[in-house]
């Protein structure tokens, strides 16, 4: 796959290596020739020195070829001109970064493919670690009405050795909740059909709204009661 990158920071730099060891051919375009060098040093990435919102160095870098072209710069203004121009010349899908959640209107009328939110991103999984310390990773989906999360299955819980059919018709299992994935504590990614074991140690990667995501983790954190004397 042909992937341009417009904007050789930080972010830029990392996504080109990732998809660059993955086989994809990768292009980083930078305005700044120390920025775009540094990605031929340092990593060999293809690079390009020029203005990304210029249509002549869009041109010239071939932007209608891309399968891919992803806008990376600062300036959301700035990645609509890049979605803009690689729109025009055929590209044929475009990402952007965008840094203003008040731009997300304006990227979807200006027909860019898919948009990734920084703040909204770093606010959502931030404040789920706040509030939620139990959960391992997570991500707010769509409009932040749910969200994507993993909790490890503690020793003993209740729901240790249970199917994922038994979890899922528990009353206790909220109904605004479903299993998503399972990772065994050997590496296995198990497939929660409803025969699938959860076990002490996995960790369950749940989906959930937002209402209903403390209910799913006190269900799955549950243990037995400890038994009295006498």
């Amino acid at each position: 796959m042909r992937v341009l990158i417009v904007g050789a920071g930080l972010a830029g730099i990392n996504l080109a290596r990732v998809l660059g060891s993955a086989g994809h051919a990768v292009t980083l375009l930078d305005r700044d020739p120390t920025i775009a060098s540094r990605g031929f040093v340092e990593h060999g990435l293809a690079t390009i020195v020029g203005d990304g919102t210029d249509p002549r160095v869009l041109r010239d870098a071939d932007v209608g070829a891309a399968d891919v072209v992803a806008a990376m710069l600062r300036r959301d203004a700035d990645n609509l001109a890049v979605g803009a121009i690689a729109r025009s010349h055929g590209a044929k899908r475009i990402l952007a970064r965008m840094r203003d959640p008040a731009y997300r209107s304006i990227y979807a009328s200006a027909g860019i493919d898919q948009v990734f939110g920084e703040i909204e991103t770093l606010v959502g999984a931030l404040s789920v670690a706040i509030e939620h310390p139990r959960v391992r990773h997570s991500m707010v989906l769509g409009s932040g009405d749910s969200i994507a999360f993993e909790i490890a299955v503690p020793e003993k819980a209740v729901t240790a050795g249970k199917t994922v059919r038994e979890v899922g018709s528990h009353p206790a299992f909220p109904r605004g909740a479903v299993i998503a994935g399972i990772a065994a504590t050997d590496g296995e990614v198990i497939v929660p059909r409803g025969d699938a074991v959860v076990r002490a140690g996995d960790v369950v990667l749940l989906v959930a709204r937002s209402k209903d995501v403390a209910a799913a983790i006190d269900f799955f954190a549950e243990r037995p009661p400890e038994p009295t004397n006498g």
